[in-house]
């Protein structure tokens, strides 16, 4: 079976003003039959419930389970999820028949499975994704291979609200302007962030209750730009400008990806400073721009409460990293 990700046309659709999506932000609800959610739920349940250490393990996503006669209540919440198979007369399958149109049961019926998504559906702010299959082992099947796919596109819903939600009051235009006249590249700085440090090869950026910061640092490019050279680099910097701070090795995660439209590798893991006694997560993206290393930073230091949320806030602005063209 090819895998086939397409918009579902619902036979249903929110009218007139929609109500705002209930449920929290990292919360996605499951509707399912516990036949399909023990034959597929775990998988899908171990692509939502990424872990982050912070050091603590702290989920993305948590998933909760509801039987489809409490759809109707649910249809409402801000993250849905709908699991199901069409080769059963009942439940969630009889559901899916009441929301897809034809064309897409035909679909289904041909190619095995479909995953689609819709937003606003029954509420504001909505992202509605269903995963349905003509029988239980395509289901599994499916859930297997798509598991990242479903993580990803709850993921982008999660960070496209968080976004609206950190520039909501507006940006810092003066200090943006000052990074782009003074050194080529630029960050969108929701209101509340300050620039602490702006010298030639680092720039600091802070905003406190809770602490998290970005630091942007560039010179003279490796002959390899790699996850050794950027820890070492990481480490140089935070003896230099943060009294000590070091990269934690045990929990080191590199991963290739793309920053500001190149090639860059990303560290993700835990600093720690000994002399204060203090610590959380960072994520760091080394990449090279004519000629010249660079190194975009972001921790957080948030003790006794959950970090990834604030983690995930800092990267995104973090990402609007943008060079003066």
């Amino acid at each position: 079976m090819r895998c086939r990700i397409l918009i579902i046309v619902w036979a249903l659709s929110g009218c007139g003003r929609l109500p705002e999506g209930g449920g929290g932000l990292h919360e996605v609800v499951a509707v399912a039959d516990s036949e399909d959610w023990a034959s597929a739920g775990e998988l899908v349940r171990g692509a939502l419930e990424r872990v982050v250490r912070t050091p603590q393990e702290e989920k993305v996503f948590i998933v909760r389970i509801e039987p489809p006669e409490k759809f109707g209540f649910f249809r409402r919440w801000r993250n849905i999820l709908l699991i199901a198979r069409l080769d059963t007369p009942e439940g969630t399958a009889d559901l899916v028949r009441s929301l897809l149109g034809r064309r897409v049961l035909k679909r289904i019926e041909d190619e095995g499975a479909v995953l689609g998504f819709r937003r606003d559906v029954w509420a504001r702010d909505q992202f509605f994704c269903a995963l349905v299959a003509r029988d239980g082992e395509a289901l599994r099947e499916k859930a297997g291979e798509w598991g990242d796919a479903i993580f990803r596109m709850f993921e982008k819903a999660l960070e496209e609200r968080l976004s609206g939600w950190i520039y909501r009051h507006g940006e810092e235009r003066g200090a943006e302007d000052m990074l782009r006249s003074r050194f080529g590249w630029s960050l969108r700085l929701p209101r509340g962030y300050r620039v602490e440090r702006a010298g030639e090869g680092f720039v600091w950026v802070r905003k406190r209750t809770p602490e998290r910061w970005i630091f942007v640092w560039w010179g003279d490019a490796p002959d390899t730009l790699d996850g050794a050279w950027l820890r070492a680099q990481r480490d140089n910097i935070g003896a230099r400008y943060y009294n000590g701070d070091r990269v934690v090795p045990q929990w080191l995660k590199e991963e290739a990806v793309e920053f500001a439209g190149r090639p860059a590798v990303r560290l993700s893991g835990i600093w720690e400073n000994p002399r204060f006694v203090a610590g959380g997560p960072f994520r760091c993206y080394g990449f090279q721009h004519e000629g010249r290393a660079y190194i975009v930073d972001v921790a957080v230091f948030v003790p006794g409460a959950t970090k990834e949320p604030y983690l995930r806030q800092v990267d995104l602005v973090a990402r609007s990293f943008s060079f003066v063209r």
